[in-house]
């Protein structure tokens, strides 16, 4: 199963952007009226999302619930994505992106993504170093969520 990166842009359309570790779009969609049960069946039938992020900061009450119940990580902004940066983030998707709450959900997931990339790009290096990249996305979960504090933990954990 993937390990995914989500945005969401909530309200009465919810726009949903879905990356995974590598980047590439899984999955960007947007539907009028969604409840929070079916916007968590559409992300887990993506795969395991390990980061929900919004455009906004503060985050969205909903976006937090959706997050711990999906038992993933929150990326917060810095700040609130203005127009000018969403349209900047998402130009090379625009093929993909049929409505502002895609646009919102998809910039806000790039920016987290992008936010993490040296750091993916660091695991990626060292587990194909030791012939280990089969592992990638348990190895990212497991930092992210602070299982392992080194990689010399990794590797150790993986020849087990």
């Amino acid at each position: 199963m993937k390990t995914l990166f989500v945005g969401v842009d909530p309200g009465i359309t919810t726009g949903i952007a879905i990356l995974d570790l590598h980047g590439d779009l899984v999955k960007i969609f947007s539907k009028r009226d969604m409840s929070r049960n079916e916007i968590i069946k559409t992300i887990i039938n993506s795969g395991h999302p390990l980061i929900i992020t919004s455009d906004v900061n503060p985050m969205p009450r909903n976006v937090r619930n959706i997050a711990r119940k999906l038992d993933a990580r929150i990326y917060l902004q810095e700040k609130s994505l203005s127009v000018a940066e969403k349209k900047k983030v998402v130009k090379e998707y625009s093929d993909n992106v049929k409505s502002g709450h895609e646009s919102d959900a998809l910039a806000a997931v790039i920016k987290a993504w992008k936010n993490y990339r040296p750091f993916l790009n660091k695991i990626e290096k060292e587990l194909k170093k030791y012939g280990l990249y089969k592992h990638f996305d348990l190895v990212v979960e497991k930092f992210i969520k602070g299982e392992y504090g080194s990689m010399v933990e990794v590797i150790e954990a993986l020849k087990k």
